[in-house]
């Protein structure tokens, strides 16, 4: 920004400067078509016969200058998309269709622009509005054949746009005839081959022992449906595409009705599905007997840890702290913290469609940092290979060797992905590997960590992929990542009889991992908006709490109940605290009328910030509590941590791991207290 202010200067005082043009500011908004698949959603489905290369981990991320009629944009990073020798699978419509925009990262918005062979046929205007997550634009009146349709997101106040291009056979082709009066339009289309009658609705029906196909149903891989007389077979997750028989569609035909079609779903490709998830999240996916232990690294373990067991110190560093709450990669160094980490787990990239894909490019590894905000005191180039937190990483690693960092998928918001991933694990487990080992930024992380709410139970999403389900997703990471890279998890804290540690198989996915992270803490907070008051992180029981199992010892103690090893099992802590607002009791099991006010989210507060606006007023359950001025918040201090830091000890514990940098303060007093109460 401070090159293009400098620019416009210069102009008005009629100085020559040369500035790169690519120093555009970038939109920091993500998205592109899914609906009809765009080619560089077809590539992050892998449903292409090429590798597309980086486009197929960040679709969404297809932007550049506003204008351009080529399919990348002009964006070379992603220049693939705009070669016309690729066999780009061609999707059969109607005249009319109905194009489906997945936007990741909303931004004011001018226009939405679609394009057919170089010619404008259709214009939304948003207004400058934000778009919601899904935006949908009908276009009519296409003109029969095969045509290449662009769609271009400008966006309001900058000079980017995002790109998508999607391949069309209006009509019928020169092939069989396709049907496809513009249902099937995920990729299922045939690039012209046309085979067997694809979506033949011709000939009377026979007699089908499959379920009737309906569009409101989700199918998984190896689910079979009746359709027209035949049954067809899911490929992978399916949801309101029509069955036909294309070559890259969802759909494989198995054959008429009456002829030996009795397969019900009888999964032949591993991705085991007994048709119980039903919520989209694809599912279950579970390994076939679980049992998984083909020699993956049968204990999980390091064979150079940082650190002897029992003195892990791991934290969450989060990609869009470096937003508003300006917590920068280099503020872990001046806090002195560095030293004292073993382990940093990177918040988050995403999971979709069975692949783990970059979370935010323009936080990971695009934005510029200056020489102040730099870990080693040098700035970033706008052409450096490497840029944003990754590059900020590797340099906080070089100066620290025995610190680990891995890539952590998932969280509380980016779920939903998972079901679909434990369907087939290994495509997912291979997915992980490539992106993790991008050429760009190779080295910087020493493996990854699920975050998975929840599997088989229900977080933001509800999944229902089955108990096998996360053993048979670990066990395809261990063996991809193999011994020398670290696989690792965070998990449920629930203990109660029936609750999530008790549906999905975490003793058996214990086999595969370096290290579990149970999440002991949110176990009370004010989504009970009326009470009682009960610290979050409680390390014994709390009496006033109707909720059995709901603290740290139960959960410690129902994992090793699972025959988890104690130094598999890392003790969790939250630099935050939870409070509720009108409040009359400083006890804790008072009433309340709602959530305390936070900076950043009413009812939560980060732990420098209560240190001084709300101190403790007294310690029960082994964590510290405060009451002022009608608010009552529970949250760790120093001295509560050290007390947990010797529960860790005495259990054996491989150390401790927290939610996340930013809450501790400029000193970094906590991660100096989980470290002190360590075996050093």
């Amino acid at each position: 920004m401070k090159k293009l202010r400098a620019a416009v200067l210069a102009a008005a005082l009629g100085i020559a400067m040369a500035v790169p043009i690519i120093n555009a500011p970038s939109a920091e908004a993500h998205g592109w078509v899914t609906n009809p698949p765009s080619r560089q959603d077809l590539c992050a489905d892998r449903a292409t016969s090429f590798d597309c290369g980086a486009i197929k981990y960040e679709p969404q991320s297809v932007e550049a200058r506003k204008g351009s009629m080529k399919c990348s944009g002009g964006n070379e990073r992603f220049s693939i998309l705009d070669d016309e020798s690729r066999d780009w699978p061609v999707t059969e419509v109607d005249n009319s269709i109905t194009l489906k925009w997945n936007i990741t990262a909303a931004h004011a918005t001018s226009t939405w622009e679609y394009f057919i062979d170089g010619d404008l046929i259709e214009e939304y205007d948003q207004n400058g509005q934000r778009p919601p997550s899904t935006v949908s634009h009908t276009i009519s009146n296409l003109p029969q054949g095969q045509h290449t349709l662009l769609a271009r997101w400008n966006v309001a106040d900058t000079q980017n746009a995002f790109y998508s291009c999607i391949d069309i056979q209006v009509g019928e082709s020169n092939g069989d005839g396709g049907d496809q009066d513009g249902g099937d339009q995920n990729g299922s289309d045939e690039n012209g081959n046309g085979d067997d009658g694809n979506g033949d609705d011709g000939g009377e029906p026979g007699t089908c022992d499959a379920e009737e196909y309906s569009s409101s149903e989700v199918y998984l891989g190896g689910d079979r449906v009746s359709y027209n007389g035949k049954i067809y077979e899911a490929n992978w997750w399916v949801l309101g595409e029509t069955p036909s028989n294309t070559e890259w569609g969802p759909w494989t035909e198995i054959g008429p009705c009456d002829d030996g079609s009795d397969q019900d779903g009888s999964d032949q490709d591993g991705s085991d599905n007994d048709g119980s998830d039903d919520d989209g999240s694809d599912q279950d996916g579970a390994d076939e007997d679980g049992s998984g232990d083909d020699g993956s690294d049968e204990n999980g373990s390091d064979p150079d840890p940082p650190a002897d067991p029992g003195d892990y110190v791991v934290g969450y560093f989060t990609n869009w702290g470096i937003y508003d709450r300006d917590y920068q990669v280099k503020d872990i160094v001046d806090s002195g913290s560095a030293d004292k980490l073993t382990h940093i787990l990177y918040a988050f990239g995403n999971v979709q469609n069975g692949q783990c894909t970059v979370g935010d490019s323009f936080a990971d590894y695009e934005k510029t940092f200056t020489a102040e905000e730099s870990v080693d005191g040098e700035a970033d180039a706008w052409d450096d290979p490497l840029r944003g937190n990754f590059n900020q990483l590797k340099k906080l690693k070089e100066q620290n060797p025995n610190l680990k960092v891995l890539w952590s998928f998932g969280g509380w918001t980016w779920s939903g992905g998972f079901g679909e991933a434990a369907a087939n694990a290994e495509s997912f487990a291979d997915s992980c590997y490539d992106l993790i080992h991008d050429s760009r930024w190779d080295g910087v992380f020493d493996g990854i960590d699920i975050d998975w709410e929840y599997p088989n139970d229900c977080g933001e999403t509800c999944d229902e992929s089955g108990y096998e389900s996360f053993p048979t997703l670990m066990e395809a990471l261990r063996d991809k990542f193999g011994d020398d890279e670290l696989v690792t998890a965070a998990i449920s804290a629930d203990a109660s009889s029936g609750g999530k540690l008790d549906n999905a198989d975490y003793g058996t996915a214990a086999e595969y991992v370096d290290f579990y992270m149970p999440m002991t803490y949110d176990y009370f907070g004010a989504w009970d908006a009326q009470g009682p008051t009960a610290p979050h992180s409680p390390l014994d029981e709390v009496d006033s709490a109707a909720k059995s199992g709901f603290h740290t010892s139960a959960t410690i103690d129902k994992l090793r109940g699972m025959d988890i090893p104690s130094d598999k099992l890392l003790l969790g802590l939250g630099f935050y605290g939870r409070g509720w607002g009108g409040v009359t009791d400083e006890e804790p099991g008072g009433s309340a009328t709602g959530p305390a006010h936070g900076t950043f989210e009413d009812g939560i507060e980060d732990y420098k910030v209560l240190k001084d606006k709300c101190p403790p007023t007294g310690e029960a359950y082994g964590t510290a509590y405060a009451f002022c001025d009608g608010e009552w918040w529970g949250y760790d201090t120093p001295d509560t941590i050290s007390g947990k830091m010797g529960f860790a000890r005495d259990e054996g514990l491989a150390g401790a791991f927290f939610w996340e940098l930013s809450g501790d303060t400029s000193d970094g007093e906590l991660i100096s207290a989980i470290h002190d109460g360590l075996p050093n």
